[in-house]
């Protein structure tokens, strides 16, 4: 069993992952036009960049289409055996488009508390540079398989994952406080004499 007092906050959950596992669940690389793609999967031919565009969990590196456009898309779930990251990477340029979707699972020893600064320094420190330069290797890889260049102001900082990460968190968090709070008053409500 591991000393969670020492160390940083993010040596909490660092010492407590019993293991990891990175999965990829999809990539894709095209070439442009892309009309045949998007008729195979009888898809409009802006779904990709609107769904990014449109999700309060994306961001954009660049939004100019001559020298590359790249969203990412983050999800998380933070569950007593285990925290999830999925990260989502869309990169286009006038010739090609790059999709990986892939996922990065860290499995608990003991059910963590979910403290928000080691949550927070774990995604920073741990999480999301790993997911990253993963997810990124193999967007840097179907690059490579179909003759694309990427250039460097595509590569999206992992302190943005971590971001995109947290405000989930944050959100997770305020929605259990609000549903607990309201499980008192229920409580309350109940015991109070009519």
């Amino acid at each position: 069993m591991a000393d969670s007092s020492v160390g940083s906050a993010g040596d909490d959950l660092a010492s407590n992952v019993e293991s990891s596992q990175f999965t990829i669940h999809t990539r894709v690389a095209a070439t442009k036009p892309l009309t045949y793609m998007y008729r195979l999967l009888a898809l409009p031919p802006d779904t990709a960049i609107e769904l990014a565009a449109a999700t309060d969990n994306a961001i954009s590196a660049s939004s100019d289409e001559a020298s590359g456009v790249a969203f990412i898309h983050v999800s998380t779930a933070f569950q007593q055996d285990a925290l999830g990251l999925r990260v989502g990477m869309h990169v286009s340029d006038e010739e090609h488009l790059l999709v990986v979707d892939a996922a990065l699972e860290y499995a608990w020893v003991h059910p963590p508390s979910y403290q928000r600064e080691a949550v927070e320094s774990f995604l920073e420190l741990i999480a999301a540079p790993r997911a990253t330069a993963s997810a990124w290797t193999i967007v840097e890889e179907l690059a490579r398989a179909v003759g694309a260049e990427l250039p460097t102001h595509l590569v999206i900082p992992p302190g943005d994952i971590a971001n995109l990460a947290m405000q989930q968190f944050d959100q997770k968090m305020a929605v259990a406080a609000k549903q607990a709070a309201e499980r008192r008053s229920a409580t309350g409500h109940s015991a109070s004499p009519g």
